[in-house]
């Protein structure tokens, strides 16, 4: 009898450490499965970050997409504004291929009056001419 109850303790022993090898298991489980679901939780979380910075990225691609275009409007218009105008300034009126300025006076055309009737004889001037 001795012997058996020997191997009784044994067995005990046994199931002893076992029963406290599946507590440990239970227990690491249990610990695994809240660290997955804060894991689940900041994954949601990010989601709905990346989904909001998606949504400002789509509409900063949109607005440069539209200050680009103005942009290039704006070039365009002013080459062409700067083209038209250094056409307007320059002239080869001799067609020698030589360009040269062109100069404008204002006035009133065709006054049929000499400059010495107008000017010669003012009281401010320098006599005659």
């Amino acid at each position: 009898m001795g012997h058996l109850h020997d191997k009784r303790q044994k067995v005990s022993a046994q199931i002893y450490t076992v029963t406290n090898s599946v507590k440990l298991v239970e227990t690491n489980a249990s610990v695994c499965k809240e660290n997955v679901k804060k894991c689940e939780t900041a994954l949601d979380q990010w989601a709905l970050t990346a989904k909001e910075e998606d949504k400002k990225l789509g509409g900063l691609t949109s607005g440069i997409s539209l200050l680009s275009g103005l942009t290039q409007n704006l070039v365009s218009r002013f080459n062409t504004s700067s083209n038209s105008n250094a056409d307007d300034k320059f002239s080869d009126p001799f067609h020698n291929g030589r360009e040269e300025w062109k100069l404008v006076s204002r006035g009133t055309a065709s006054t049929i009056s000499s400059i010495h009737a107008r000017h010669g004889n003012s009281s401010g001037g320098r006599g005659r001419l």
